[in-house]
């Protein structure tokens, strides 16, 4: 099977115009906006990006397979002109716009967050950013006004690599079999690397152009499989099953929408339902304009939302995270309101920057100057993002901002000395020793998770002027309590806290300490006051978990004291008390209540469990804490949380009386 070759008009065609193509985009930039405001239904509305990716897979394809039958050839600064042309204009306005508004609402060390990211989507390159930040896109603090445009980057290296892929696989003799081969191979080499880096490193398979490129391919696939199916329309009973595959598609997509979630493994093999879905959508309306699939995705205002939906999805993120510093109101009825601004906008954007730059037809017959034009602007956006975020990041260390962006990195010491693991998929059980050493009186361990890490530096003074020989034994993310915890970033049970928690119990047998104290997060426990994605132990689970902790600790022979967890604020504690700062507020605003900031459920479960261990105890340092029933954010000019629930270092040190008291009256 070869192209056809029609040397006699040399003209780069253009594919006609679809409108339920229009009304597919209109489906996915629906189900994206869903998703982010929050209406019900819409959970798995983040599959609408796939969607995307699937057409532009096959809307690329097919513009360049027809270039091919037509001219024999491809242009290729004539198709680099032609997306540039399509594509930048409008998304250096939107990224020009969310940064200026960023720097109006925002503080400072806000404004550095998006102009990184601003600096980022101006080369294109805003995906590779997030994934080396190990972004969750799912997680609930997200703050960069620009992370929605890690798809747009997606599609632009698409863009760069995809003619150069279709002309080696096509070859010199236009074989579509050997293309078709190519884009299978494509398909399931990027499927399968985007399964391996979803259950290793999920930032990577979500942002990675690799790992979506097989949504592409198939989107490709589609273009060949219409071209194969069109020369068997002559059958009845084939139009009659594109047909039935067509909304066979609409039920894959809606099905991903509707019941998909932030904690469904994902993109790895589950991103095949809305991409395969897509595919059948696009197949089984392609033969026939009056088809009743065809028919569906042109009614309702579907093409009208498509043809705006490029200028929706580059406005309506912005305006939902930038909005709350304007409108101080929560709700989804104002997130929505946003949303439909981000629409307005978007008309707007279409009515006077896409079309007139996308139609000028001097641009298009000078493809170079748009290209070039096009580099120097993505270079300027660079040089002055870059510029903004230094001033931003000086501007975040005046002495006003200054104590606050330093209590944000103010971690304890073991975190420098590398005495952490870090990585939720890291198992080695890593042991530091502080204190006294040959002349020790005692050998005690501080086990558990970062909870457990930030009260080292009040137990490490408490350890000085005892003379204890201090161990130090932790892992983010993973409590004391033997339990299953569920990790966001990797969607799924973190099965290598287990493995890590045995390997310290085997390093703690070793060392026969005298005591042990224990502290751990209870966000992982349901009915928490926050919550949180990591909740997923019942009360019930996270006292047995703690049983069998306390129970491999009495075959220590070793004694055991559990520090409650600290109560958790509803915010981010310094990026409060910046944001009070940069608006001459009163730091009080960033000061919060004890009563509904304490873990009740996860605490009573706790007592239970050291109820079966007379020896053991559990003290409470809510009182030093939170004096009055009172969290303050600042006291005494030491700011007492380094983000929403971890002790500063500088807190921790200043508690280390009441820490030495809680372990006299515990017996110690």
């Amino acid at each position: 099977m070869h192209l056809r070759r029609d040397t006699t008009d040399r003209s780069a065609p253009h594919l006609p115009f679809r409108l339920d193509i229009e009304g597919l985009r209109g489906v996915a930039i629906l189900a994206v906006v869903g998703y982010h405001v929050g209406i019900p239904g819409f959970r798995g509305g983040f599959v609408g990006v796939d969607v995307f990716f699937v057409l532009s897979g096959y809307l690329i394809t097919a513009l360049l397979l027809a270039e091919l039958a037509a001219t024999g050839s491809v242009k290729m600064r004539a198709f680099y002109a032609r997306r540039a042309l399509r594509l930048l204009p409008a998304s250096a306005f939107a990224v020009v716009g969310s940064i200026a508004l960023a720097s109006v609402v925002w503080p400072p060390f806000r404004v550095a967050i998006a102009a990184e990211g601003g600096r980022a989507a101006a080369v294109w390159a805003s995906n590779i950013l997030f994934s080396a930040r190990a972004t969750d896109y799912f997680g609930p603090a997200v703050a960069n006004p620009l992370l929605h445009t890690w798809s747009l980057s997606v599609e632009e290296q698409f863009y760069l690599v995809w003619p150069t892929l279709v002309l080696l696989a096509v070859g010199k003799q236009s074989d579509i079999r050997r293309f078709t081969t190519v884009l299978v191979f494509v398909a399931v080499a990027s499927l399968g690397a985007s399964w391996w880096w979803t259950t290793a490193r999920r930032p990577t398979a979500f942002f990675s152009m690799p790992t979506r490129a097989w949504e592409f391919a198939l989107g490709g696939l589609v273009v060949v499989a219409v071209a194969a199916s069109d020369r068997m329309g002559g059958i009845a009973w084939f139009g009659r099953a594109r047909v039935v595959a067509g909304w066979l598609g609409v039920a894959l997509v809606g099905a991903a929408v509707t019941l998909f979630t932030d904690r469904t493994e994902f993109p790895g093999v589950n991103a095949t339902i809305p991409a395969i879905g897509a595919s059948l959508i696009i197949f089984g309306a392609t033969r026939d304009s009056r088809t009743s699939i065809a028919n569906a995705l042109t009614r309702g205002g579907l093409p009208w939302i498509g043809r705006h939906s490029y200028g929706w999805y580059l406005w309506h993120w912005p305006l939902l995270i930038l909005g709350p510093a304007l409108i101080p109101i929560e709700g989804m009825a104002v997130r929505a309101s946003l949303a439909i601004i981000g629409l307005l906008v978007a008309v707007v954007s279409r009515r006077f920057i896409e079309d007139p730059c996308r139609q000028s037809i001097r641009a298009r017959r000078h493809p170079g100057p748009v290209i070039g034009f096009a580099l120097s602007g993505a270079a300027a956006l660079w040089v002055g993002f870059t510029a903004l975020r230094a001033r931003a990041v000086d501007a975040s260390m005046s002495p006003s901002q200054r104590i606050f962006s330093q209590a944000a990195r103010d971690t304890p010491r073991i975190n420098g000395d590398s005495c952490v693991a870090e990585e939720a998929t890291d198992t080695r059980a890593r042991i530091c020793e502080y204190g006294a050493h040959a002349d020790a009186k005692a050998t005690v361990v501080l086990f558990g998770d970062s909870h457990a890490g930030h009260w080292f530096p009040a137990l490490e003074r408490v350890a000085a002027s005892r003379q204890w020989r201090l161990l130090v034994l932790t892992k983010s993310a993973c409590p004391a309590a033997d339990v299953s915890v569920y990790e966001p970033s990797l969607q799924r049970i973190v099965t290598e806290c287990s493995v890590w928690r045995r390997a310290a119990l085997d390093s703690i047998r070793a060392r026969r300490p005298a005591l042990i104290i224990v502290s751990s997060s209870t966000q992982y426990v349901l009915g928490g006051p926050r919550l949180t994605a990591q909740a997923v132990v019942t009360p019930s689970d996270w006292q047995r978990g703690l049983s069998r902790t306390l129970t491999a600790f009495r075959s220590l022979g070793s004694r055991a004291i559990l520090i409650e967890d600290t109560p958790t604020a509803g915010e981010d504690v310094p990026a409060c008390l910046m944001v009070a700062a940069w608006r001459d507020r009163a730091t009080a605003r960033c000061d919060f209540s004890l009563e509904g900031a304490v873990h009740s459920a996860a605490l009573r479960a706790e007592r239970q469990a050291l109820a079966g261990f007379p020896e053991d105890r559990l003290i409470d340092l809510d009182s030093a804490l939170c004096p009055n029933g009172t969290c303050s954010a600042v006291r005494d000019s030491v700011v007492l949380y380094r983000d929403n629930r971890h002790l500063t270092a500088r807190a921790a040190r200043r508690l280390a009386p009441a820490l030495d008291a809680s372990l006299s009256a515990a017996g110690w």
